[in-house]
């Protein structure tokens, strides 16, 4: 479906949903995206999201604990290309939201297709990026996402708090003779504290590496 709106919204009062197994296109508009997380305890898995302005936007205070993915293997993560803005983008919301087991910014024939950068965080606290593991903790590839397309990877700033990125490929598919790449930075920290970059992540190809800007803590 098509229009000057979002494709889903999960208004507040709607926590503990869960959509499964779409596809979801067509909302290219300034601002629209395929679904917008306005509540907590959502579960989004399994859908194909695409040509769109942002594939998954969670936002609001009352936005926490939501899972955009899942694990890869039982193919709980999502599918988002042809995105203008961000594949995922969590900003201004709640705490202990999750981003697992994705494919971002590469289109089913496994070319770059992304926008601005895959995953996008900001304005947030405790944001899980792949596997929700602490530094010394054992990677997760099954929960990691692919992080790939034309703009940036993974972007953490806006004054967001306590992001862990572990376990994802930045820059490459799960498969290492696929690399794609990224057209900036693999991973960019800006305006953000006590971040946790690591364990298990796969960074390479991409136009930088681990990129921290000042003001920052990671």
């Amino acid at each position: 479906a098509a229009g000057a709106a979002d494709g889903f919204i999960l208004a507040p009062g709607s926590g503990g949903s869960t959509i499964r197994g779409l596809e979801i296109q067509d909302f290219t508009l300034s601002d629209e995206a395929g679904i917008r997380i306005l509540s907590s305890g959502n579960s989004i898995e399994g859908n194909l999201i695409h040509d769109v302005w942002d594939g998954v936007f969670v936002t609001s205070a009352g936005a926490t604990n939501n899972v955009v993915g899942g694990s890869f293997d039982v193919g709980a993560g999502n599918a988002i290309w042809n995105f203008k803005d961000r594949g995922v983008e969590i900003a201004s919301a709640g705490a202990g939201n999750r981003i697992s087991g994705n494919v971002i910014g590469s289109d089913p024939g496994g070319q770059p297709a992304g926008g601005l950068a895959s995953i996008g965080v900001a304005g947030t606290t405790e944001t899980v990026i792949g596997a929700d593991i602490g530094l010394g903790g054992t990677p997760n590839t099954d929960l990691g996402n692919v992080a790939v397309g034309s703009g940036g990877g993974i972007v953490i700033g806006g004054g967001s708090t306590g992001t862990r990125v572990t376990s994802n490929f930045v820059g490459i598919h799960r498969t290492p003779t696929n690399p794609v790449g990224n057209g900036s930075s693999g991973v960019l920290v800006t305006s953000s504290q006590r971040n946790l970059i690591g364990p298990g992540n796969t960074i390479s190809e991409n136009g930088g590496g681990v990129v921290a800007r000042p003001p920052y803590s990671t």
